[in-house]
């Protein structure tokens, strides 16, 4: 078995109450079967709390205004506290952990809906690596698995994460690269042409940078035409499962300071924004930086996924579309502020636009469909480019 980490994914700690979003409010906490069974046979002056405060037909804790029933008044867990770390369930113990499977290999990541776990991927300024190690362990996987596209997946993933660490180019340009690549990747999956997907990751392999001229012409002709694209962006968002009521607050707010002064106002608006926090100013490394990371996130957990679904557009789609709306509401929050920005405004767009998308399967699904449909550059056969 091969097991795969990010190099910060050992510095992790539960910084518990002084977490500034708790993982126990605002979500509905699903308990596995074999903590179901040592709850419900619990003995002791602690059992009967635990029986009143368990949904057992959903298999989930119960709620107290949004709040888990066992987070106390200092935030901190009263099962923890009882009855210790080991009587927690799966999701509590393991969350932010995450891991995606494959056959023979264990992924782990880090999700970046939890606040210290953004601030460790966020404030992280070296290029992010892997950590891989293997074990005499076997596994006996689904059948059907395509191990074939899986490998080039893991080649392609190779290519876009050494274009989203070029830093030597705009971090736009090197989106739009990913994106090139991508769409050229999907065109062949899509003729069921793997050696065309082959063809592709040796040319890249030879030279990384072969799309960056047409990367750039296609940003320029989409940043003429961002206002009224963010606009039809922003009502996906808004039509989107809800998980926090606040979320639906902070997206009117969005729209009412970015789009609706029109389009010479925001245009305005982003020109401030870049020239204090962008592509001319002292802290452009800084926020290139801060990008980059995001993107590598939404790269390592989403893109490999693909050997699932064929879907590897919609993984790149998600992995810009991200970047650039948590970079969009870190903007609303700026100009709130009176043009001033902190990291902390960063990390925690990162982490509440991480909530509301990651953490509901419908979410995903219907924001991948849409921008399988509306996103990208649409081209009718990108191997004439």
């Amino acid at each position: 078995m091969r097991y795969v980490k990010p190099m910060y994914y050992d510095k992790f700690v539960c910084i518990a109450d002084r977490c500034p979003a708790s993982c126990c409010q605002g979500w509905q906490i699903v308990i596995d079967d074999s903590s179901l069974d040592r709850y419900w046979n619990e003995n002791g002056f602690f059992a009967n709390r635990l029986k009143n405060s368990i949904d057992w037909e959903s298999g989930t804790f119960c709620q107290y205004k949004g709040r888990c029933e066992f987070l106390n008044e200092k935030n901190l867990c009263d099962i923890q506290e009882t009855l210790g770390e080991k009587a927690l369930c799966d999701t509590c113990r393991n969350y932010p952990r995450h891991v995606e499977e494959f056959e023979g290999v264990r992924e782990y990541s880090l999700s970046l809906s939890c606040p210290e776990a953004a601030r460790l991927m966020l404030t992280e300024q070296s290029l992010v690596t892997l950590t891989e190690w293997e074990t005499t362990e076997e596994e006996t996987f689904e059948e059907g698995f395509d191990f074939l596209l899986y490998t080039q997946l893991l080649d392609a993933r190779k290519i876009l994460w050494k274009i989203l660490q070029d830093r030597e180019t705009n971090m736009w340009i090197r989106l739009e690269a990913c994106c090139l690549f991508s769409e050229k990747i999907q065109v062949s999956l899509d003729q069921d042409e793997y050696f065309g997907i082959d063809e592709w990751i040796r040319l890249h392999e030879r030279d990384f940078r072969m799309d960056y001229k047409l990367a750039e012409k296609y940003r320029k002709e989409k940043d003429e035409r961002n206002w009224e694209q963010k606009q039809k962006e922003i009502q996906v968002l808004k039509d989107l499962e809800r998980l926090d009521p606040s979320w639906n607050n902070l997206l009117e707010e969005a729209e009412d300071i970015l789009y609706k002064k029109g389009k010479d106002q925001y245009e305005k608006l982003c020109t401030d924004f870049q020239i204090q926090y962008g592509y001319n100013s002292s802290w452009q490394e800084k926020w290139m930086i801060v990008a980059e990371q995001l993107a590598i996130f939404f790269l390592y957990t989403y893109f490999c996924g693909a050997v699932y679904d064929w879907e590897v557009n919609k993984k790149v789609y998600l992995m810009i579309f991200s970047v650039e709306w948590i970079q969009e509401l870190t903007m609303c929050q700026w100009y709130k502020e009176g043009k001033i920005l902190n990291q902390d405004a960063v990390i925690t767009m990162a982490y509440r636009f991480a909530r509301e998308i990651e953490h509901s399967d419908q979410n995903l699904l219907c924001l991948e469909q849409w921008l399988k449909e509306n996103y990208g550059n649409k081209q009718p056969d990108l191997r004439k480019e």
